[in-house]
């Protein structure tokens, strides 16, 4: 099992109980994807990932308003923005913010190669949980 920040990470045979309708809707794909698998045989690879971060040199995108904590955080300390609102400080961590799991955008772009190589040597579907297996919570 593996452990992020004493909190148990979810693995890829777990319950899938989604909190919200966005969760639903990645849920939903999976389920469409999975009956096409079993009554046309589609092969496919779906891979779970949270809170990409960081950027290739030369490429990167735009959100107005922003609303991305690391680009807010960056804002603060390049004097663009006052101050950075953090919202939800009651969960049971040390300092009270949820725990996120970050991978940088390359190594997520390196996780859909690997898994596009994987599916050439299937002939079902894989499912991956994608992250770098440790947590940090908001505040710190």
């Amino acid at each position: 099992m593996l452990r992020r920040a004493g909190i148990d990470a979810y693995l890829r045979d777990a319950k899938l109980e989604p909190t919200n309708p966005y969760g639903e809707s990645k849920l939903l794909v999976e389920q469409m994807l999975r009956w096409l698998n079993l009554s046309h045989g589609l092969k496919y690879a779906s891979l779970r990932y949270f809170n990409v971060a960081g950027a290739i040199e030369s490429y990167g995108e735009a959100h107005e308003p922003e609303s991305h904590l690391i680009p807010l955080i960056l804002d603060v300390a390049l004097g663009r923005r006052a101050n950075i609102k953090i919202f939800g400080r009651d969960y049971p961590t040390k300092d009270g913010t949820c725990v996120r799991d970050y991978i940088h955008v390359h190594d997520l772009a390196e996780a859909h190669l690997l898994a596009l190589g994987a599916l050439s040597e299937t002939k079902s579907r894989l499912i991956y949980n994608i992250g770098n297996g440790q947590g940090f919570p908001c505040w710190r």
